[in-house]
Protein backbone atom coordinates (compact mmCIF):
# COMPACT_ATOMS: atom_id res chain seq x y z
CA UNK A 1 0.00 0.00 0.00
CA UNK A 2 2.99 2.82 0.96
CA UNK A 3 5.27 1.42 -2.42
CA UNK A 4 1.77 2.84 -4.74
CA UNK A 5 0.78 5.49 -2.24
CA UNK A 6 4.40 7.55 -2.41
CA UNK A 7 3.93 7.41 -6.66
CA UNK A 8 0.43 8.38 -6.37
CA UNK A 9 1.01 11.63 -4.05
CA UNK A 10 3.83 12.62 -6.35
CA UNK A 11 2.07 12.12 -9.31
CA UNK A 12 -1.29 13.55 -7.57
CA UNK A 13 0.70 16.88 -6.77
CA UNK A 14 2.46 17.61 -10.37
CA UNK A 15 -0.76 16.76 -12.40
CA UNK A 16 -3.31 19.19 -9.45
CA UNK A 17 -0.22 21.74 -9.21
CA UNK A 18 2.11 21.63 -12.32
CA UNK A 19 -0.15 20.76 -15.30
CA UNK A 20 1.68 17.36 -15.76
CA UNK A 21 0.67 14.31 -17.93
CA UNK A 22 2.49 11.39 -18.67
CA UNK A 23 2.62 11.18 -22.46
CA UNK A 24 2.51 7.40 -22.79
CA UNK A 25 -0.85 7.44 -21.12
CA UNK A 26 -2.40 9.59 -24.15
CA UNK A 27 -5.21 8.05 -25.83
CA UNK A 28 -7.77 9.80 -27.90
CA UNK A 29 -7.47 12.48 -31.32
CA UNK A 30 -5.02 15.36 -30.31
CA UNK A 31 -2.41 15.77 -27.30
CA UNK A 32 -3.07 16.59 -23.56
CA UNK A 33 -4.84 19.89 -23.31
CA UNK A 34 -4.13 22.14 -20.13
CA UNK A 35 -7.75 23.95 -18.93
CA UNK A 36 -8.86 26.34 -21.28
CA UNK A 37 -12.72 28.09 -20.78
CA UNK A 38 -15.23 25.25 -20.56
CA UNK A 39 -13.11 22.31 -20.00
CA UNK A 40 -12.78 20.56 -16.64
CA UNK A 41 -9.48 18.73 -15.80
CA UNK A 42 -5.79 18.86 -17.34
CA UNK A 43 -5.49 15.29 -18.30
CA UNK A 44 -8.03 15.15 -21.29
CA UNK A 45 -7.30 13.04 -23.72
CA UNK A 46 -4.87 11.53 -20.82
CA UNK A 47 -5.28 8.88 -18.42
CA UNK A 48 -2.51 10.10 -15.57
CA UNK A 49 -5.55 11.61 -13.18
CA UNK A 50 -6.70 7.70 -13.70
CA UNK A 51 -3.72 6.14 -12.86
CA UNK A 52 -3.67 8.49 -9.50
CA UNK A 53 -6.83 8.09 -8.45
CA UNK A 54 -6.16 4.14 -9.14
CA UNK A 55 -2.77 4.38 -6.96
CA UNK A 56 -4.24 6.17 -4.44
CA UNK A 57 -7.86 4.49 -3.57
CA UNK A 58 -5.91 0.70 -4.00
CA UNK A 59 -2.86 2.12 -1.92
CA UNK A 60 -5.24 3.41 1.06
CA UNK A 61 -7.17 0.18 0.90
CA UNK A 62 -4.61 -1.85 1.27
CA UNK A 63 -3.21 -0.40 3.96
CA UNK A 64 -6.61 0.16 5.49
CA UNK A 65 -7.36 -3.88 5.51
CA UNK A 66 -3.83 -5.55 5.88
CA UNK A 67 -3.61 -7.64 8.69
CA UNK A 68 -2.02 -6.18 11.79
CA UNK A 69 1.30 -8.67 13.19
CA UNK A 70 -1.16 -8.84 16.58
CA UNK A 71 -4.14 -8.91 14.29
CA UNK A 72 -6.96 -10.43 16.75
CA UNK A 73 -11.04 -10.34 17.20
CA UNK A 74 -10.62 -7.01 19.44
CA UNK A 75 -8.70 -5.02 16.44
CA UNK A 76 -11.29 -6.73 13.69
CA UNK A 77 -13.92 -5.16 16.17
CA UNK A 78 -12.19 -1.97 16.34
CA UNK A 79 -11.43 -1.77 13.07
CA UNK A 80 -15.07 -2.19 12.08
CA UNK A 81 -15.83 0.37 14.37
CA UNK A 82 -13.52 2.82 12.77
CA UNK A 83 -14.71 2.29 9.53
CA UNK A 84 -18.50 3.02 9.93
CA UNK A 85 -17.35 6.64 11.83
CA UNK A 86 -15.33 7.32 9.12
CA UNK A 87 -18.22 6.87 6.68
CA UNK A 88 -20.35 9.02 8.99
CA UNK A 89 -17.67 11.55 9.39
CA UNK A 90 -16.65 11.81 6.04
CA UNK A 91 -20.41 12.07 4.91
CA UNK A 92 -20.41 15.06 7.40
CA UNK A 93 -18.02 17.02 6.25
CA UNK A 94 -19.15 16.40 2.46
CA UNK A 95 -22.82 17.69 3.69
CA UNK A 96 -20.89 20.67 5.72
CA UNK A 97 -18.98 21.65 2.57
CA UNK A 98 -22.12 21.55 0.58
CA UNK A 99 -23.94 23.76 3.05
CA UNK A 100 -21.54 26.86 3.14
CA UNK A 101 -21.54 26.26 -0.40
CA UNK A 102 -24.99 26.93 -0.62
CA UNK A 103 -24.97 29.50 2.06
CA UNK A 104 -22.12 31.31 -0.13
CA UNK A 105 -23.96 31.50 -3.19
CA UNK A 106 -27.12 32.76 -1.87
CA UNK A 107 -25.98 35.83 0.30
CA UNK A 108 -23.33 36.27 -2.21
CA UNK A 109 -20.33 35.89 0.54
CA UNK A 110 -17.09 34.00 0.04
CA UNK A 111 -16.17 31.23 2.29
CA UNK A 112 -12.56 30.36 1.18
CA UNK A 113 -11.99 27.18 2.55
CA UNK A 114 -14.94 25.59 0.35
CA UNK A 115 -14.32 23.19 -2.06
CA UNK A 116 -16.22 22.48 -4.99
CA UNK A 117 -18.33 19.69 -5.10
CA UNK A 118 -17.14 17.74 -7.57
CA UNK A 119 -13.04 17.90 -6.11
CA UNK A 120 -14.74 17.11 -2.84
CA UNK A 121 -16.23 13.91 -3.96
CA UNK A 122 -12.59 13.30 -5.78
CA UNK A 123 -10.71 13.91 -2.56
CA UNK A 124 -12.99 12.21 -0.24
CA UNK A 125 -12.91 9.15 -2.25
CA UNK A 126 -8.99 9.09 -2.92
CA UNK A 127 -7.69 10.08 0.41
CA UNK A 128 -10.02 12.00 2.93
CA UNK A 129 -11.90 8.86 4.14
CA UNK A 130 -9.34 7.12 4.50
CA UNK A 131 -7.24 9.37 6.23
CA UNK A 132 -10.08 9.88 8.95
CA UNK A 133 -10.45 5.64 9.05
CA UNK A 134 -6.90 5.19 9.81
CA UNK A 135 -6.35 7.49 12.41
CA UNK A 136 -9.51 6.64 13.97
CA UNK A 137 -8.68 2.99 13.73
CA UNK A 138 -5.18 3.49 15.24
CA UNK A 139 -6.51 5.63 17.76
CA UNK A 140 -9.44 3.23 19.02
CA UNK A 141 -6.05 0.63 19.27
CA UNK A 142 -4.38 3.40 21.30
CA UNK A 143 -7.10 3.73 24.01
CA UNK A 144 -7.37 -0.18 24.05
CA UNK A 145 -3.73 -0.57 24.95
CA UNK A 146 -4.07 2.02 27.84
CA UNK A 147 -7.70 0.03 28.67
CA UNK A 148 -9.23 2.96 28.20
CA UNK A 149 -12.94 0.89 26.78
CA UNK A 150 -14.68 3.19 24.40
CA UNK A 151 -17.84 1.99 23.53
CA UNK A 152 -19.88 0.87 20.44
CA UNK A 153 -20.62 3.29 18.00
CA UNK A 154 -23.47 5.76 19.48
CA UNK A 155 -26.07 6.29 17.01
CA UNK A 156 -29.29 8.23 17.31
CA UNK A 157 -32.50 7.05 18.63
CA UNK A 158 -34.98 4.70 16.27
CA UNK A 159 -37.73 7.05 16.87
CA UNK A 160 -37.75 9.83 15.40
CA UNK A 161 -34.70 9.98 12.99
CA UNK A 162 -34.28 6.28 11.72
CA UNK A 163 -38.26 6.35 10.79
CA UNK A 164 -38.00 10.15 9.26
CA UNK A 165 -35.25 9.63 7.42
CA UNK A 166 -36.13 6.17 6.61
CA UNK A 167 -39.19 7.61 4.75
CA UNK A 168 -37.76 10.37 3.02
CA UNK A 169 -35.31 8.41 1.46
CA UNK A 170 -36.90 5.90 0.00
CA UNK A 171 -38.95 8.65 -1.49
CA UNK A 172 -36.14 10.40 -2.70
CA UNK A 173 -35.01 7.53 -3.98
CA UNK A 174 -38.49 6.88 -6.26
CA UNK A 175 -38.48 11.01 -6.95
CA UNK A 176 -34.57 10.24 -8.53
CA UNK A 177 -36.24 7.11 -11.00
CA UNK A 178 -39.16 9.24 -11.97
CA UNK A 179 -36.69 12.00 -12.75
CA UNK A 180 -34.42 9.61 -15.31
CA UNK A 181 -37.61 8.01 -16.80
CA UNK A 182 -38.53 11.78 -17.46
CA UNK A 183 -35.80 13.90 -18.91
CA UNK A 184 -37.42 17.01 -19.24
CA UNK A 185 -37.37 17.28 -15.60
CA UNK A 186 -34.27 19.47 -14.35
CA UNK A 187 -33.46 18.73 -10.65
CA UNK A 188 -30.83 21.66 -9.33
CA UNK A 189 -28.06 20.25 -7.55
CA UNK A 190 -28.89 21.48 -4.19
CA UNK A 191 -31.74 19.24 -4.05
CA UNK A 192 -29.66 16.47 -4.31
CA UNK A 193 -27.38 17.26 -1.57
CA UNK A 194 -29.80 18.31 0.57
CA UNK A 195 -31.63 14.64 0.49
CA UNK A 196 -28.06 13.82 0.95
CA UNK A 197 -28.76 14.32 4.87
CA UNK A 198 -31.83 11.69 4.80
CA UNK A 199 -29.43 9.09 3.88
CA UNK A 200 -26.49 10.18 6.46
CA UNK A 201 -29.36 10.39 9.09
CA UNK A 202 -30.76 6.88 7.97
CA UNK A 203 -27.06 5.16 8.51
CA UNK A 204 -26.81 7.21 11.91
CA UNK A 205 -29.98 5.79 13.27
CA UNK A 206 -30.63 2.80 15.13
CA UNK A 207 -32.63 0.15 13.59
CA UNK A 208 -35.88 -1.19 15.32
CA UNK A 209 -35.39 -2.85 18.18
CA UNK A 210 -31.75 -3.15 17.54
CA UNK A 211 -29.57 -5.94 19.54
CA UNK A 212 -25.85 -6.96 20.04
CA UNK A 213 -26.44 -8.93 17.21
CA UNK A 214 -28.13 -6.72 15.15
CA UNK A 215 -25.06 -4.12 15.88
CA UNK A 216 -22.57 -7.09 14.55
CA UNK A 217 -24.25 -7.38 11.43
CA UNK A 218 -24.53 -3.73 10.89
CA UNK A 219 -20.80 -3.31 11.29
CA UNK A 220 -20.63 -6.32 8.73
CA UNK A 221 -23.04 -4.51 6.24
CA UNK A 222 -20.94 -1.29 6.14
CA UNK A 223 -17.54 -3.17 5.90
CA UNK A 224 -19.14 -4.71 2.35
CA UNK A 225 -20.65 -1.65 1.04
CA UNK A 226 -17.25 -0.10 1.35
CA UNK A 227 -15.72 -2.56 -0.59
CA UNK A 228 -18.55 -2.34 -3.30
CA UNK A 229 -18.16 1.30 -3.53
CA UNK A 230 -14.77 1.87 -4.27
CA UNK A 231 -14.88 -1.28 -6.61
CA UNK A 232 -17.52 0.79 -8.55
CA UNK A 233 -15.76 3.77 -7.71
CA UNK A 234 -12.44 2.25 -9.68
CA UNK A 235 -14.67 0.87 -12.30
CA UNK A 236 -16.24 4.10 -12.99
CA UNK A 237 -12.93 6.34 -13.08
CA UNK A 238 -11.36 3.92 -16.34
CA UNK A 239 -14.87 3.55 -18.01
CA UNK A 240 -16.94 7.12 -17.92
CA UNK A 241 -15.80 10.27 -18.67
CA UNK A 242 -17.20 14.01 -19.08
CA UNK A 243 -20.46 14.81 -18.07
CA UNK A 244 -21.34 11.41 -17.41
CA UNK A 245 -18.54 11.01 -14.85
CA UNK A 246 -19.59 13.81 -12.82
CA UNK A 247 -23.14 12.60 -12.97
CA UNK A 248 -21.83 9.43 -11.25
CA UNK A 249 -19.56 11.12 -8.76
CA UNK A 250 -22.68 13.12 -7.75
CA UNK A 251 -24.19 9.74 -7.46
CA UNK A 252 -21.40 8.19 -5.09
CA UNK A 253 -21.98 10.79 -2.91
CA UNK A 254 -25.02 8.42 -1.59
CA UNK A 255 -23.94 4.95 -2.75
CA UNK A 256 -22.87 3.85 0.17
CA UNK A 257 -25.75 4.45 2.45
CA UNK A 258 -27.75 3.20 -0.42
CA UNK A 259 -25.55 -0.47 -0.59
CA UNK A 260 -25.06 -0.56 3.28
CA UNK A 261 -29.39 -0.44 3.23
CA UNK A 262 -29.60 -2.91 0.82
CA UNK A 263 -26.74 -5.18 2.19
CA UNK A 264 -28.02 -4.69 5.81
CA UNK A 265 -31.48 -5.52 5.49
CA UNK A 266 -30.36 -8.64 3.34
CA UNK A 267 -27.67 -9.61 6.12
CA UNK A 268 -30.11 -8.81 9.11
CA UNK A 269 -33.13 -11.22 6.90
CA UNK A 270 -30.78 -13.94 7.01
CA UNK A 271 -29.51 -13.61 10.65
CA UNK A 272 -33.18 -13.97 12.15
CA UNK A 273 -33.85 -16.37 9.29
CA UNK A 274 -31.14 -18.45 11.10
CA UNK A 275 -32.19 -17.94 14.28
CA UNK A 276 -35.45 -18.82 13.43
CA UNK A 277 -34.62 -22.24 11.97
CA UNK A 278 -31.96 -22.66 15.24
CA UNK A 279 -35.01 -22.63 17.53
CA UNK A 280 -37.53 -24.40 15.36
Amino acid sequence: GIILLIPGFILGYLFTYRDYVMSFLAYGSGPPKTPTCGEWWTGKHNLTDELIITLLIVGFFFIAFSRLKNESKVTIGLRALALYWAVLVNGSLIFIDFLLMLIAETFHVSIHFTIDLFDMQIYSCTFIFWLIFIFRFRYLIYQDKRNKLIGLLRLLPYKPYYVISGILSVAFILFLVVVRLIPKIEVSENVFFGCFSFFLLWIWSKAKNETTDISSVRMKSMHIAVYINFGLVLLETWAMYGGVYWEVQLLNIISVPIIFAIVFYYMRYKHRLKIHVASA
